[in-house]
């Protein structure tokens, strides 16, 4: 037997396994094959999606059966015109083929196909068109369902430049910096010192410090460090938001 003999026998009147789709069972089965399959039958559409297409029910099958809508939306991408010429019988789904197969077709029958939209255009706009509202609809619960992000909190700081002018002469300046250092406040970060002359072999400190400004009080700092043992005084010489 040829392979494509072989294949033929296996996918030969599929649709017959899904005569139930009025059933949440009948519909999960459906689902389950369609998760590895394109089509109901072979490896093309044929007349067999469309006998399977007509039991549906589009709004019954929403997002609990994401297989059997993912294959529905692209079987009803197709127009009428296209869809009557994929291969297969037609006599289920092709009205010119029932009626010369059986003249005094129901009226229920005629609903029916008219339901699925096989040969009005229009019906198969408004499918599309419902099944794109539901998905947007879905993915917006799923959106107002997820909390909202973290607001960033902004902390305003500034970098500030002191001058640290000592007593005399024989004050110790890297001992003086050193114990500026020990000043911890909530909110206050200390940067590198530098010594730098002032006159007549008289050296001063200048140092950097950041402040988070909402915490940190500038005239509080300031006495802080004038209150150290070889502070003579403190002057502010760059005050910089960051």
């Amino acid at each position: 037997v040829s392979t494509q003999s072989t294949w033929g026998l296996y996918f030969t009147n599929m649709a017959a396994q899904f005569k139930d789709l009025k059933s949440e069972s009948g519909l999960q089965k459906l689902n389950d094959f369609l998760a590895t399959h394109s089509y109901i039958e072979g490896f093309n559409a044929s007349q067999a999606d469309i006998e399977v297409a007509i039991q549906l029910n589009v709004a019954c099958v929403g997002c609990k059966y994401p297989h059997v809508n993912r294959w529905l939306s692209h079987i009803l991408s197709f127009p009428p015109c296209v869809r009557s010429r994929w291969p297969g019988d037609k006599s289920s789904t092709c009205p010119a083929a029932a009626a010369k197969a059986a003249p005094a077709k129901k009226a229920d029958d005629d609903d029916d196909d008219m339901a699925f939209g096989l040969d009005d255009d229009d019906d198969d706009a408004e499918a599309a068109a419902e099944l794109i509202k539901k998905k947007k609809a879905a993915e917006e619960a799923k959106k107002a369902a997820l909390p909202p992000p973290p607001k960033k909190t902004v902390i305003a700081k500034s970098s500030i430049v002191w001058d640290v002018k000592p007593e005399d002469s024989e004050t110790d300046l890297r001992g003086v910096e050193a114990q500026l250092k020990k000043i911890n406040l909530d909110g206050l970060v200390w940067g590198g010192g530098e010594l730098k002359p002032i006159a007549f072999g008289i050296m001063k400190l200048q140092i950097v410090c950041v402040v988070e400004d909402d915490k940190v009080a500038v005239d509080d700092l300031t006495e802080h460090m004038e209150a150290i043992e070889g502070v003579q005084s403190v002057d502010i010489v760059a005050f910089n938001k960051i």
